[in-house]
């Protein structure tokens, strides 16, 4: 224990002063002396990766009551990952919030580690003795995970002399990986799946930003990816070094995020507090988007806020880079380098950083307080259903959680044609912890569109200020059609029933759905046998047809006039391809979507994608991807660059795994960086979705039975079919209703599936499961596909 005591010196005396140096606003703390001591704990030199281990073991074993040391993977060459928690139940998973410190995504990048692991041994040993500290700890769950990359790391160098790495002269970035081609590696931080595969990272393994052959293709990525799956991190800061930044998403575009207000004003509080004790003579940490710097894709930073909704931070540690290129400081040159400064900075870099890791513990109880137009919006309801020509009125509450007397304006936000959005009042002056009630009114006029459509309410406070801020709140509306008929129900047979050979009387019910009355519907029973399984195909385009079964998105909003369209005279099959540019080329900065529309293949044993494409980019520079999404994330599955095929080639995926998904859809990504470029791009056509199902073999029908007088709205009416089975076997019955004005064709046909057996003991199975090349006796259908979800593309 003795060694302890020597050790944490330094972290004792600074704990001293953490009510000046916590308070908010506060941007400097008294100087505190360096410890003695030259054990593994000593916070004026390195430690190295076995150092590390013995450090959080030792913290483990001392503080067994606030600390949980957990292993959450295991490296390529067998090291593991360690986590520790800092808490006052660390066995306990709590509803407190979390944050999240990392280090050493990069092998040669020592002094990441150092701050995670000053952090830790400032927190533990301040608790009980300092308020602040134990209150942090006892109201937060902590957790530090100091070395991600340790295989890199040990090879970097085993020891702990900045002076004595093996890859010089700045050291080893990626992991250890064995590519197979004699290179090793990966880049642990392009290898996240958000966006990855774009724009900052490289397809060339011996490159230094190599990402890897797919997202979360590395064991280091993947545990972090597991763990901070099983938490709810309200921040993460990714410590890297140099340059003295504060980086926050996002870094594979330049569009703002829906939180930019927030990261800009949290990045200024943490640069406010970070001091200059390492004596750089450039001081000062600046924050700023990660796409300012360059662009950067599959990075961390962007993974955890796009995925998780968590705040998320690159510290970018001392020194700044004219330490070394203007300055030519002895700390940072040879035969030290920016990765690896002089020893005696160790301490100097902790003690600067320390102050914004705690300032980022103290606001995870809410982020949002730091923006001086805080304010909540709450509407009774997020759903509601309406006809045309038909106003509603809900009742919202504007809540000032700022801290200054704020007029707030009340006003329709982004809404479809035939919508209007009106509110009383339209204004509200709240002084702080004040709130007031408005009447909201959503008026669906004659065109507006029937089925599900988002309208939104927009809350702007400031008055027009600089910093204002606003908050958008989603209201999904149902309209219903004047012309609406749905099958809702067969009533005689069960989905799934067995039943004996003979003659069946078939029962549906049918409703009036719609504002307009309906008299002598037609509607049509069918009777099919379940044939083999084929592959049949359920999205065609070959791009002559116009774009709207897609969504075209532009992710870089004014840095490039870039966006998908059908280009003429460029097609395979026809005259027209798909294409991302301006002009006759591609701009520089440029992040262009075109989204498929949702696909429901919850129904489906297997699928494939399929497309004939060309392409010619600036190799590393433009990139053309493929993002598929199972109804919760998107995960790049291809991506090209560079100078490809000059004639259009094939390019198949497998779909398999996303059989079952009943959300699925897919999408062409195009994006580029800074570099200036006069290449055509990327060129799309033939692209088919083909599912693999069941042949539908017809025995019997549509046989046609009319509705008698007239339905009103919500009017239901039973109709009757008989047919007789003759044969045992897997049979579909189908009821489909057959108005011609019909506005909503999501409801026009049930299916179910029934088992025919010679008799109720006795099962007869009929099909094969091996699918078939398409055959053209059998009649295939898509309806189970193609019959939509009230969904918002």
């Amino acid at each position: 224990m003795m060694r302890w005591t020597i050790v944490l010196i330094g972290v004792i005396i600074l704990g001293l002063m953490v009510p000046h140096i916590f308070s908010r606003g506060s941007s400097e703390f008294a100087y505190v002396e360096p410890p003695t001591g030259s054990d593994i704990f000593d916070f004026t030199t390195y430690h190295s990766y076995n150092e590390t281990v013995r450090f959080l073991q030792t913290i483990s074993s001392s503080y067994p009551n606030i600390t949980k040391l957990v292993s959450i993977g295991v490296t390529f060459e067998g090291r593991d990952i360690w986590a520790m928690k800092v808490s006052d139940n660390p066995g306990i998973e709590e509803d407190e919030p979390e944050v999240f410190f990392s280090g050493c995504h990069h092998a040669r990048e020592w002094m990441t580690t150092e701050v995670c692991l000053y952090t830790l041994a400032f927190l533990v040993d301040g608790y009980s003795s300092n308020s602040t500290i134990t209150d942090l700890v006892d109201n937060r769950q902590i957790w530090f995970v100091p070395v991600v990359n340790p295989d890199g790391r040990v090879f970097d160098s085993p020891g702990d002399d900045p002076a004595d790495h093996s890859y010089q002269p700045y050291g080893w970035r990626k992991n250890r990986f064995d590519n197979g081609d004699g290179t090793f590696g990966v880049d642990l931080n392009r290898n996240y799946d958000y966006m990855w595969g774009g724009v900052g990272a490289s397809r060339v393994t011996d490159s230094y930003t190599y990402r890897g052959t797919e997202p979360f293709s590395e064991n280091e990525t993947s545990a972090i990816r597991d763990f901070v799956g099983v938490h709810d991190f309200v921040f993460a800061v990714n410590y890297h070094s140099y340059s003295q930044l504060i980086l926050y998403p996002w870094g594979y575009t330049f569009n703002d995020t829906a939180d930019a207000l927030v990261f800009e004003q949290v990045g200024r509080g943490m640069s406010e507090r970070i001091t200059n004790r390492a004596g750089s003579s450039y001081p000062g940490y600046v924050p700023q988007k990660g796409s300012e710097l360059y662009y950067l894709s599959g990075v961390a930073d962007d993974w955890h806020y796009g995925v998780h909704g968590t705040f998320s931070f690159c510290v970018e540690l001392y020194p700044s880079l004219k330490d070394f290129t203007i300055q030519q400081d002895p700390a940072v040159s040879m035969p030290y380098d920016i990765f690896h400064p002089r020893p005696d900075k160790v301490l100097p870099v902790c003690q600067d950083n320390l102050p914004a890791a705690l300032y980022l513990m103290d606001i995870s109880d809410d982020p949002y307080q730091v923006l001086e137009d805080r304010f909540s919006v709450s509407v009774g309801t997020d759903r509601i259903q309406m006809n045309r020509s038909e106003m509603r009125t809900l009742n919202a509450t504007v809540t000032n959680e700022g801290e200054a007397e704020r007029t707030f304006d009340i006003t329709g936000g982004s809404c479809p044609l035939g919508f209007e959005i009106g509110s009383q009042p339209s204004s509200l002056s709240l002084v702080p912890g004040e709130s007031a009630n408005v009447a909201v009114s959503i008026y669906a006029g004659p065109v507006a569109p029937s089925g599900c459509s988002d309208v939104h309410i927009r809350v702007t406070a400031g008055e027009g200020n600089m910093d204002s801020s606003e908050r958008e709140y989603t209201i999904r509306v149902e309209v219903g059609c004047r012309s609406d008929v749905g099958v809702g129900s067969i009533d005689s047979h069960a989905d799934g029933g067995t039943y004996a050979l003979g003659n069946h009387t078939v029962n549906s019910t049918v409703r009036n759905h719609g504002t307009e009355n309906i008299s002598d519907l037609d509607v049509s029973m069918e009777v099919l046998e379940r044939g083999p399984l084929i592959y049949m195909p359920v999205f065609v385009d070959n791009a002559e047809s116009g774009g709207n079964a897609w969504s075209i998105i532009d992710l870089d909003g004014c840095y490039s006039p870039d966006t998908w369209q059908l280009r003429e005279g460029e097609g395979r099959s026809g005259s027209s391809a798909w294409w991302c540019g301006s002009g006759n080329a591609y701009s520089a900065n440029t992040t262009q979507l075109l989204v498929s529309r949702p696909f429901d293949l919850s129904e489906v044993e297997g699928a494939n994608l399929t497309f004939h494409h060309r392409y010619t980019t600036l190799p590393l520079s433009g990139f053309c991807t493929v993002d598929l999404y199972d109804g919760r994330l998107w995960t790049t599955v291809a991506s090209f660059d560079g100078y490809g095929p000059v004639e259009f080639t094939w390019y198949g995926l497998n779909l398999s795994e996303y059989a079952g998904c009943d959300d699925f859809r897919f999408r062409f990504r195009f994006n580029s960086d800074e570099k200036y470029d006069t290449n055509n791009g990327w060129f799309i056509d033939d692209i088919l979705l083909t599912v693999k199902a069941y042949a539908e073999v017809p025995v019997h029908g549509p046989e046609v039975a009319q509705t008698s007088g007239t339905m009103q709205q919500g009017e239901c009416q039973q109709l009757d079919w008989n047919y007789t089975f003759a044969a045992a076997g897997e049979y579909i019955i189908r009821i489909t209703t057959l108005l011609p004005t019909d506005e909503n064709r999501a409801n026009n046909v049930l299916d179910i599936n029934i088992t025919i057996v010679s008799t109720l003991t006795a099962r007869k199975n009929h099909g094969s499961p091996d699918p078939k090349p398409l055959n053209v006796q059998h009649h295939i259908t898509r309806s189970h596909i193609l019959r939509g979800h009230c969904r918002a593309l």
